[in-house]
């Protein structure tokens, strides 16, 4: 994601809605949660120029959640084949906690993060292509 060591990679607004999921004990809902933002943040122009403290958080968030709901519309069509359609199973996560190898490289690969990442990318094209 090109940041550094010292760099938060959440906006405020995305840790904080994170906190809520995870302080109700809402592991699906946080996973797909986490891994919708990882995707904005791979996918999407502004949020991939955007980064926590880049810019006056007033300005970003409006731009950013308005850029964010675009996005969540195309990634939760009947279309969408995986975790975004509701998908995600909380015992595997689970279970992966219990047995010490929950990690975030972990969970992209029990959702298929490539994957989903390699079929937005043509999708993007597909669109731009249309467009044209």
């Amino acid at each position: 994601l090109g940041l550094q060591a010292h760099q938060a990679p959440l906006w405020l607004w995305e840790a904080n809605k994170a906190k809520t999921f995870a302080h109700e004990g809402q592991v699906t809902r946080l996973v797909g949660y986490l891994a919708e933002t990882e995707l904005h943040m791979r996918l999407s122009p502004l949020r991939m120029q955007m980064k926590p403290g880049s810019s006056n958080r007033f300005d970003a968030k409006k731009s950013l959640v308005a850029e964010r709901s675009e996005f969540d519309k195309r990634w939760r069509t009947p279309e969408t084949p995986l975790w975004a359609c509701g998908e995600l199973k909380e015992d595997t996560f689970i279970r992966a906690f219990l047995d010490g190898t929950l990690t975030w490289q972990k969970v992209r690969e029990i959702i298929g993060m490539d994957r989903r990442i390699e079929w937005e990318r043509v999708a993007q094209k597909k669109r731009e292509v249309s467009t044209t």
